[in-house]
């Protein structure tokens, strides 16, 4: 029997492998992928924060409406008003017919720092929910907005009460 013998040669043109070219294509281009993903990722994580927060301050906002609707008194001997005082980067809850920066009650709400308290039409930048009722003190149409800003992307949403003190809309 003969046997072949066995060659190796070193420049024959099927060698396998890839070409120092084709890796430095697939790695940008790979790259360029993967940074269009983690873009994406963050702009979706910022939205989903700023949704939370907006959810948060809708819900505060329904609280303090309970709380003067039912007469909470949280420990005082009087039912009295609630409401929310807004600044660019935090909002207070408060009880009272008027915001008092120096009442040790009151219960501030930090924003994160990528989210601000752009604008409100309110008057004072406060809402006040009336006793019993629950409807806005001093209601008007044109005065009955609060805008939130997420500042990484410069998307604003605004939330609209009617008289009732009822969100009507989040845009």
């Amino acid at each position: 029997m003969f046997t072949k013998p066995i060659s190796k040669e070193r420049n024959s043109p099927f060698q396998k492998g890839f070409s120092l070219l084709e890796i430095i294509i697939t790695t940008t281009v790979m790259s360029i992928m993967f940074g269009l993903i983690v873009f994406s990722l963050l702009r979706t994580q910022s939205r989903t924060s700023a949704q939370s927060n907006l959810d948060k301050l809708n819900s505060d906002i329904v609280a303090q409406q309970i709380k003067a609707m039912t007469g909470a008194t949280e420990g005082r001997t009087t039912t009295d008003d609630y409401g929310i005082y807004f600044l660019s980067d935090q909002y207070v809850l408060f009880h009272g017919s008027t915001y008092n920066p120096s009442e040790p009650t009151n219960f501030t709400v930090n924003l994160p720092q990528d989210l601000e308290i752009q604008s409100t039409t309110l008057p004072g930048n406060t809402l006040i929910f009336s006793k019993l009722s629950g409807e806005i003190v001093g209601f008007s149409e044109s005065a009955n907005t609060i805008t939130i800003r997420l500042i990484n992307t410069n998307e604003q949403r605004t939330v609209t009460l009617n008289r009732y003190g009822v969100i009507t809309s989040t845009d």
